[in-house]
């Protein structure tokens, strides 16, 4: 059975998308089997994809192709190839709802996976426009798989998903490693509280500088890449509580400095009001750090017992739970550590290759999705 696993739009490993098609790629490789391959569609510019492949020693070659079609990158066991996107296959999957136009040629089973619905809260022309497009990706789907009961949740307040099977299947999350100290950091910053995402409005880190003010002896490092809108709120904020000597947004950071700010920070802070799973949160568990979020969206299933939820956004209540709990003996560290790991990409790979297969019988006849 030959899988095409559609990537989309991702031009980057730079971000929570990008990150699940590159260590989804690396599971299906460790958890190769005989009746499962599967080559990946990628965007040309997906160049990260690329050096992936090389980590996980993969080789690449490229065919002959036609300027009229898009080139794509596929995926399987041994190789690396470009390729047509008429490349044979049993079942398609779309790791996300931006994906690639499917030919009309093209009635193989589809499996879609939906991570969020974020986009309702967007200006109302925008949210028309998406809703209209993940009804038809949904439409056309055979299985719809979600990132979290919550994104289940949620899509079935939007859309009718008819009696579809549907599963849950949560992402891996895996530890930063190789820990490298930012040039950028100054010993002056210690000890901090850290988050690491992309500075977006739904993040929410405008709240933080007035609870930093009830936080006299620790400082904040807010580390992802920034974008105007909600960089300009949180300057605001930060002038406003007097907190530039305390509070630094030092842009997007690489997976060895995360891990070395997540190794050496006294608490992960992560006030985000819309998340279909929420990675940072199982990332800093993995350090076993004591993680601050709100009981929102997504975020208790992956925090479980094991963060500390905000109930509101007061600060100086934000503060108090932060002060009360910044501080863990070895054996909460281990249990957190334990937690994070059970989200491992071996387990969403292998839960996944059941969908296939069962897809696969279930259209051939040999079976059906209940099995």
């Amino acid at each position: 059975m030959i899988v095409l696993v559609d990537c989309g739009r991702i031009q980057s490993g730079n971000n929570g998308l990008g990150q699940v098609a590159m260590q989804y790629a690396a599971a299906c490789m460790r958890n190769s089997t005989n009746d499962v391959s599967l080559r990946f569609l990628t965007h040309p510019a997906f160049d990260d994809f690329a050096d992936c492949a090389a980590d996980i020693g993969a080789t690449r070659v490229q065919a002959k192709f036609s300027m009229k079609n898009k080139i794509i990158r596929l995926l399987n066991k041994d190789v690396f190839v470009y390729a047509y996107e008429s490349q044979e296959h049993h079942v398609r999957h779309a790791l996300h709802r931006q994906h690639l136009a499917i030919p009309a040629a093209d009635k193989k089973p589809f499996v879609l996976t939906s991570h969020d619905m974020h986009f309702m809260s967007e200006t109302a022309n925008h949210a028309k426009r998406s809703l209209r497009k993940i009804k038809k990706s949904i439409a056309r789907a055979d299985c719809v798989v979600f990132i979290s009961q919550y994104s289940r949740d949620v899509t079935m307040q939007h859309v009718n998903l008819d009696g579809k099977e549907t599963h849950v299947v949560y992402n891996g999350v895996n530890k930063p490693q190789n820990p490298q100290k930012p040039t950028w950091f100054a010993d002056n910053m210690r000890p901090f509280l850290l988050s690491v995402a992309q500075l977006e409005r739904h993040k929410n880190y405008h709240i933080m500088p007035p609870v930093m003010s009830h936080l006299p002896d620790l400082n904040l490092i807010l580390a992802g890449n920034k974008k105007k809108q909600s960089e300009a709120l949180l300057s605001e904020a930060i002038a406003r509580e007097n907190m530039g000597n305390r509070v630094f947004i030092p842009g997007s950071v690489s997976e060895s400095e995360k891990a070395w700010l997540m190794q050496h920070c006294d608490g992960f802070v992560f006030p985000s009001l819309k998340e279909g799973f929420g990675m940072p949160v199982v990332e800093a568990l993995h350090f076993g750090k004591p993680v601050f979020c709100f009981a929102n969206t997504a975020l208790p299933e992956v925090g479980g017992e094991f963060a500390f939820y905000w109930q509101n956004e007061e600060p100086k209540e934000m503060a108090d739970l932060i002060r009360d709990n910044i501080s863990s003996d070895e054996s909460v560290v281990a249990a957190r550590q334990q937690w994070a790991a059970g989200f491992s990409w071996d387990k969403n790979a292998a839960a996944y290759f059941d969908i296939y297969r069962r897809l696969t019988n279930y259209f051939s006849g040999a079976g059906d999705m209940s099995q």
